[in-house]
């Protein structure tokens, strides 16, 4: 089984362009109007718009997303990544080690493995993220 790696370059030119709002209609509309036989579409629109939730300081949203493309596909890096991202920006952060540490068991991904790896094992890394608080732009540049 290949698996999926999962694009933001769409979520980058909406980011670049300061498109959020209507980002996050597209995703929406995406996600709604999605079948239930592209499960893989379905879950790469989700992480695509939990992405947007973070810019658009929705955390809770970006939680729903990124939970939504786990349960389609487990080994969905970036929704790992988001939610951590989540909850470190909510101030929570032993719940974005613990699922830091969950996508690292279902990552497959080198780019978000090395990412959490570093996030997990590095308090200096974790505080650099902290500080980029809803600037998803310069988070993606991470990865």
């Amino acid at each position: 089984m290949i698996l999926p790696i999962y694009s933001l370059t769409l979520v980058q030119q909406f980011l670049s362009s300061n498109q959020l709002s209507q980002a996050y209609e597209f995703y929406t509309h995406k996600i709604e109007s999605k079948s239930d036989e592209d499960k893989k579409s379905l879950a790469e629109n989700l992480i695509s718009r939990s992405f947007i939730d973070l810019s658009l300081q929705m955390t809770k949203k970006a939680l729903e997303d990124a939970n939504g493309a786990i349960q389609i596909d487990q080994y969905a890096a970036p929704a790992y990544f988001v939610m951590g991202i989540s909850h470190l920006w909510n101030g929570n952060e032993e719940n974005a080690l613990s699922i830091w540490r969950t996508g690292l068991d279902h990552t497959k991904e080198l780019s978000y493995f090395t990412l959490m790896t570093s996030l997990v094992n590095s308090l200096n890394f974790r505080a650099h993220l902290y500080k980029m608080k809803f600037d998803v732009n310069q988070i993606l540049e991470l990865i």
